[in-house]
């Protein structure tokens, strides 16, 4: 059911077979004593993430990591950077933005290989500590999370270092 579910999600997007097959895919992996393939796992969450239901996603992608914590090294690469944003992106849409801040840097901490979310993670944890800042000027914690920031935002991403470095000079 669930490899039925997994191929229906894959081949029918734009429809609401997706959804359907998420939602399958959730009920089977939460029965008690059922143990599923982490990427079945990130399957079922992203159900929930599209479906916009952000406190039951956050739910699905901490369960999914839980799992990944005792995966290979190839699985917490490959999945790990991709649950992590996604999860990022629940909190600031529940406007949980410390939350999601903290998830993207340490999606570069801990899952870091994969070159598209790495940049995506470094990108959305330079955004979201830019908000912050502004709401809360002055903050030595703040500051030092956003300087960390820019300097991982700078290594993952080469477009957004020139646009650092333009306005460090800019403030010197």
């Amino acid at each position: 059911a669930v490899s039925i579910a997994a191929s229906d999600n894959e081949e029918e997007r734009g429809n609401t077979l997706p959804n359907r097959a998420h939602t399958v895919i959730s009920e089977i992996t939460t029965r008690h004593g059922v143990e599923v393939d982490p990427a079945i796992l990130f399957e079922a969450a992203q159900g929930a993430y599209y479906a916009r239901e952000y406190p039951r996603a956050i739910t699905a992608f901490k369960d999914v990591l839980a799992v990944l914590e005792h995966a290979d090294t190839a699985a917490r690469i490959e999945i790990g950077p991709k649950v992590m944003w996604h999860l990022g992106r629940c909190y600031q849409n529940e406007e949980r933005l410390m939350e999601a801040a903290v998830t993207f840097r340490a999606a570069l901490e801990r899952y870091s290989g994969d070159p598209q979310f790495d940049g995506q993670n470094a990108e959305s944890y330079y955004a979201t500590m830019r908000v912050l800042q502004r709401q809360m000027r002055g903050d030595p914690s703040i500051e030092a999370m956003f300087k960390s920031s820019e300097q991982l935002v700078a290594q993952y991403q080469s477009g957004v270092a020139a646009e650092i470095a333009y306005r460090n000079a800019e403030k010197a």
